[in-house]
């Protein structure tokens, strides 16, 4: 029967558990070693390997795998101050990714053959330029319970 070895590959400054793997032999890892850079930690076999790395953290200063509250949502990511903090970044990247959304679906409004009177050619320019300009002026403040609360900002009114 082969024994298996299950280690968990922590970030060496946050002690987030990035992956779990299970191996046959323990030749290429070693008990706070680093693989690609990762704290190398062995765990229990037969520990619930999701609930592991969705509550719990490698204390890097006491040197012991501590419980933490799950990721509150895909936005907020686990930090080296040993809490969950909002990940600005990939927020406005989905914000960004939503606002250019917006902009696609209205791409045919400015073409040459666009059916639309110049004044209604007008009206969507202002529109698609309001949408360009939202990042500029609105923070991630607008996040509630890791949802986008768009009751805390207004996007441009789209014309008729």
């Amino acid at each position: 029967m082969t024994t298996v070895y299950d280690w968990a590959f922590c970030d060496k400054d946050t002690g987030n558990i990035e992956y779990i793997m299970s191996v046959n032999d323990t030749s290429t890892y070693s008990e706070g070693g680093f693989y690609n850079n990762l704290l190398t930690l062995p765990v229990e076999h037969d520990s619930d390997h999701v609930k592991l790395m969705d509550e719990s953290y490698f204390d890097v200063d006491d040197g012991a795998f501590k419980t933490r509250l799950k990721q509150p949502t895909r936005y907020y990511k686990w930090s080296s101050n040993k809490r969950w903090d909002l990940d600005t970044t990939q927020l406005m990247a989905e914000f960004r990714e939503e606002r250019n959304h917006k902009l696609g679906i209205c791409d045919w409004t400015q073409g040459p053959d666009s059916p639309l009177s110049d004044d209604k050619k007008a009206e969507w320019a202002t529109y698609r330029q309001e949408l360009r300009d939202i990042t500029k002026t609105v923070t991630p403040v607008f996040l509630t319970r890791g949802i986008i609360d768009e009751s805390k900002f207004s996007w441009p009114t789209k014309p008729s």
